[in-house]
């Protein structure tokens, strides 16, 4: 017996219809064959792959050419290979996206207050006056509205005479005020009223992997350029060389070490929180880069504004932060994994103990290890320069020392540097 062909068989012909209509009677229905499906055309998709490509090729090449007549593009440039006008930023707590308005918001803010510093020219002729940014010697930030202006460089000379160049490109002879040797920040004034001023930051509350914003006014007239750098360790130590590890308690030995290449025209910039808050001065060191704070100089800020001598308070010690060393021998630590131990090389540093200081007087002795400045723990959080320099001159403080594994308080009242 023929078997039936079913009615969705490809094998359906004309011919068949009549035979199927008899098998199927009123059920069946003729299936057209299907149709082939076109393909996308190749020239089509060249097409489009083309336009691509010349987008990408073309797309930086104008906005190079032409960018700068876009408000929008042309009010500030952020240094961060690859260059962007925003970028995430990640921390402890949260990330988020900072867009260029944020940062347009910032560099609006900070303009007024960020000051290029020059050697002076003041005595040349009318062409060599002529200050190039290039030739900048760092930045600084305005401090009180009558024209108290900071900043921090390494070859700082005070036989030459510096002059200040605002954001709106005027320039201004500067009257230098005096320097802290404790963080070697520089203070200097011009004679100008009515200037914008910064808040200070509270760089306590930097974390790691937070991010910073360096600015420099390479252009005067311009709005700030501002390179955006990761926080590698927000109370890193300085050590670069043999016997770095020996610190002297009258000089901050800890600061913001960052995890980002600076590149040298922006050494000596000023450095703001994402909130426009100023940080401190970024410099160039032996082993990467850091940020001096500024909120360092708050308890001597009285002294400087009315211009009297900068003394800062000191106790005359040298020692190894136990914190940060691995290594030294159990005789010397007393076991101790924190503290400071009193020790020194006398042909590079000198004695441990300064003589006639007030630790000295106090009765410290080399190989203390002082475990506690007023009850507050020196460990790698709390070093003993940041206690002693956070004090006021004539401050009686309790030292708790560990010695011949023993803990002794002794008071001791700190007296002045250059007493």
């Amino acid at each position: 017996m023929k078997p039936k062909v079913s009615p969705t068989s490809p094998k359906v012909s004309k011919k068949h219809n009549v035979e199927l209509e008899k098998l199927y009677g009123s059920d069946f229905k003729t299936i057209d064959k299907p149709r082939k499906q076109k393909t996308v055309s190749i020239w089509l998709l060249l097409l489009v792959v083309l336009l691509g490509l010349l987008a990408g090729l073309l797309g930086p090449i104008l906005l190079l050419s032409y960018g700068q007549n876009i408000p929008y593009l042309s009010k500030l440039n952020i240094f961060s290979y690859p260059t962007q006008t925003s970028f995430f930023i990640t921390g402890n707590k949260k990330t988020e996206l900072i867009s260029s308005e944020d940062i347009e918001k910032i560099a609006l803010a900070i303009s007024p207050t960020v000051v290029q510093f020059y050697v002076s020219r003041e005595n040349e002729n009318d062409l060599d006056r002529i200050y190039i940014p290039s030739e900048s010697v760092a930045s600084g930030f305005v401090l009180t509205e009558d024209g108290y202006i900071i900043t921090r460089f390494s070859d700082f000379d005070v036989q030459n005479d510096y002059a200040a160049v605002l954001s709106d490109g005027s320039a201004y002879m500067t009257e230098y005020i005096m320097n802290d040797p404790a963080t070697d920040f520089l203070f200097f004034r011009i004679d100008q009223k009515n200037m914008s001023t910064v808040t200070i930051a509270n760089s306590g509350e930097v974390l790691q992997s937070d991010y910073a914003l360096i600015a420099r006014h390479l252009y005067p007239g311009e709005k700030p350029t501002l390179m955006n750098v990761q926080i590698a360790n927000p109370s890193g130590k300085q050590t670069g060389y043999d016997n770095d590890f020996i610190i002297s308690s009258d000089t901050y030995d800890n600061n913001i070490l960052l995890g980002t290449y600076i590149p040298e025209n922006f050494n000596n910039g000023v450095a703001y929180t994402l909130q426009g808050e100023v940080l401190g001065i970024e410099s160039a060191v032996d082993f990467g880069n850091i940020i001096v704070p500024f909120d360092r100089i708050q308890a001597i800020l009285g002294d400087v504004l009315a211009e009297k001598n900068l003394i800062r308070p000191y106790l005359g010690v040298r020692y190894i932060d136990l914190s940060q060393t691995v290594g030294i021998a159990s005789e010397l630590s007393q076991g101790l994994t924190s503290g400071a131990l009193l020790f020194a090389s006398n042909d590079v540093h000198g004695d441990s103990i300064e003589a006639g200081s007030p630790g000295e007087r106090g009765g410290l002795i080399e190989g203390d290890v002082i475990t506690s400045i007023d009850g507050k723990i020196i460990n790698a959080f709390n070093s003993l320069s940041e206690s002693i320099l956070n004090h006021r001159i004539d401050d009686l403080v309790t030292v708790t020392v560990v010695r011949d594994g023993k803990e002794l308080d002794l008071k001791i009242t700190l007296e002045g540097a250059n007493n």
